[in-house]
């Protein structure tokens, strides 16, 4: 006679009973919101993360522009990029605006279409503004290392020493090509989320592998910090026996 394994039959009909579980519809509009809160909050902190950067460009920028060993083209240079980066910090707070005008109390298929429009189209110009963000910095820090070192500032032409050029160059081409990435990954997942409200059942199995990732990451924060307390009553019961 075949023997039963029971653990076998218990674990078969778990994954039987995820595989057949379904959401209803409110909890999956519900899963697919959170989602697009997430992607929305994302967007909205990379945007005031570079208006923060942009903020330490004019910083420096000011800072160049009181020192009296710039001859006036320096002035000139130093001042235009001011207004430049100010401008740009500008137009980053009216993409803000734009973003905050996709409310999450619309219906979840208009909040998730407008959202996708938005990275499609107006991310897809502050990704190069942003972009513009590093190599305004590499060039102040360039400013600044030449006058504290050598008390002046002297940038050849790109023919004489290209070199800082291209390190502009280069700069701005990271930050552009890494910002795309996560831009195009951000317009799949809408996507996947529009299909998700169309397919209850692949969206109820994304739910349940969402549920089960939840765990697996709770049990995982639990255990690490009993360790770290753990550790920290160790080291406390060292220190005063000591």
């Amino acid at each position: 006679m075949e023997k039963i394994d029971i653990k076998e039959i218990w674990k078969s009909s778990r994954e039987q009973e995820q595989q057949t579980k379904k959401y209803s519809m409110e909890a999956i509009h519900h899963y697919v919101s959170q989602r697009s809160r997430r992607t929305s909050s994302s967007v909205r902190w990379s945007i005031f993360l570079d208006i923060a950067l942009k903020g330490f460009v004019l910083i420096g920028l000011v800072y160049l522009a009181q020192i009296q060993v710039l001859q006036y083209p320096f002035q000139v240079v130093v001042w235009s990029l001011f207004a430049a980066t100010l401008l740009l910090i500008v137009v980053e707070f009216m993409f803000i605006k734009k973003l905050s005008s996709i409310r999450d109390t619309d219906a979840v298929l208009q909040n998730l279409s407008s959202k996708l429009n938005y990275l499609q189209t107006t991310q897809k110009r502050f990704i190069l503004f942003s972009a513009l963000s590093s190599p305004l910095l590499v060039l102040c820090g360039f400013l600044l290392y030449y006058y504290l070192k050598y008390n002046s500032i002297l940038l050849e032409s790109p023919v004489k020493d290209p070199v800082p050029y291209i390190i502009l160059a280069i700069a701005f081409a990271i930050s552009y090509v890494a910002q795309s990435i996560q831009n195009n990954q951000q317009i799949t997942d809408l996507k996947e989320m529009l299909e998700d409200v169309h397919d209850e059942t692949k969206a109820s199995g994304k739910i349940s592998a969402m549920k089960a990732s939840q765990k697996k990451r709770i049990i995982v924060f639990t255990i690490l910090a009993l360790l770290g307390l753990l550790v920290l009553l160790f080291f406390l019961s060292n220190w005063f026996i000591a």
